[in-house]
């Protein structure tokens, strides 16, 4: 344990650290070969000759190994200034993490860090994990544009003031997708310009996208555009919203600059499931003709200025759907409309 290698460089001479840790390797691994030989031939005793064993040998026998088991889990520290990994290699900003991934990279945080404004996913499905500590990202500015699959999973994050160059803090490109696992993500748009919008899908007739929440939770507010809108609908079927596992999706005080806008804009395919989505006290619609999925779920579409819960179809299961205080309609829907019996609507005030 205590051996120190000789070698013929001096510290400080370039190549040290090199040769010195090749040596030390060189070493261990001698040693770790005589250690696998004398336990092999310990185990080759009968119980009579292990019987009559030194004892005090096997104890510095058993030693070794445990040394070496030691040394072969011990985790190699980080540099300090290191914010993430990608396998061994490090980074000291999540920006040159993500610029350097591959596809299906995972990228694990070892501390708490920023996020700049993203703009190279390229196509590339990218993991951030945050670890067993959730470690938190302060994205101040950030504008990230979803061009692949981003999966953030065990965070913490602030997106906040103006996003760089841009009036949407998340903007999803055509066929990507954004999720959240395990994680908690606040939005606050109180100091970015009049139009800023939380989040924006593809314009019309492009491929889907896709938004998830997976035992996380979402919220946002104070985006004078809207809370999360669209360009248009897709080319095939519809984005999709899905809120799921405990999660909670809340919108709260959009498009106070926003005429006709609200908290859920535009035609999405909403799936809300053992989960609560709150869109309430926006300055205009809660939603404007999305179709909604509930099963288990707590919904509250009150205090808007205008529809609180404004759906194409609406399907509701096992469900609690509270829609009140609204300046138009509590729900309407243009499509199909079912509610079981172990639902209720809570429907006042409208």
């Amino acid at each position: 344990a205590n051996y120190t290698p000789t070698i013929e460089l001096k510290p400080e001479d370039e190549g040290y650290q090199e040769a010195y840790q090749a040596a030390l390797d060189a070493y261990y691994s001698q040693v770790q070969e005589k250690v696998k030989a004398a336990r092999a031939a310990y185990d080759a005793l009968t119980e009579e000759q292990k019987a009559a064993f030194d004892a005090t040998v096997l104890a510095k026998l058993t030693a070794l190994e445990e040394l070496i088991a030691m040394r072969e889990q011990a985790d190699v520290l980080p540099n300090e200034d290191t914010v993430a990994m990608i396998g061994n290699d490090e980074y000291s900003s999540l920006n040159d993490a993500i610029t350097a991934a591959p596809d299906n990279g995972i990228i694990t945080l070892v501390k708490d860090c920023s996020l700049t404004s993203v703009q190279n996913l390229n196509g590339r499905s990218i993991t951030i994990d945050g670890g067993s500590e959730k470690h938190h990202i302060d994205a101040n500015g950030t504008h990230i544009n979803v061009n692949g699959n981003l999966t953030f999973q065990n965070v913490s994050m602030d997106v906040y003031n103006t996003p760089q160059g841009h009036w949407m803090y998340f903007y999803l490109s055509q066929g990507s997708s954004l999720e959240f696992v395990n994680s908690t993500v606040t939005v606050d748009g109180s100091n970015a310009p009049d139009n800023c919008t939380v989040m924006y899908y593809p314009e019309p007739y492009q491929e889907a996208a896709h938004f998830t929440l997976d035992n996380s939770s979402f919220i946002a507010s104070n985006c004078d555009g809207n809370g999360i809108s669209w360009g248009g609908g897709a080319k095939d079927g519809f984005n999709t919203i899905t809120v799921i596992n405990g999660s909670t999706l809340d919108i709260s005080h959009c498009a106070a600059k926003t005429i006709g806008g609200g908290g859920i804009i535009g035609t999405f395919e909403v799936t809300v499931k053992d989960s609560i989505l709150k869109s309430h006290d926006n300055s205009s619609y809660g939603s404007n003709g999305s179709h909604f999925y509930f099963t288990n779920a707590t919904v509250d579409f009150s205090n808007n200025e205008t529809h609180g819960l404004s759906a194409g179809n609406l399907i509701v299961k096992d469900s609690i759907i509270t829609a009140q205080n609204n300046g138009y309609y509590g729900v309407c829907a243009t499509g199909d409309f079912y509610v079981d019996n172990a639902s209720t609507l809570n429907v006042t005030g409208n």
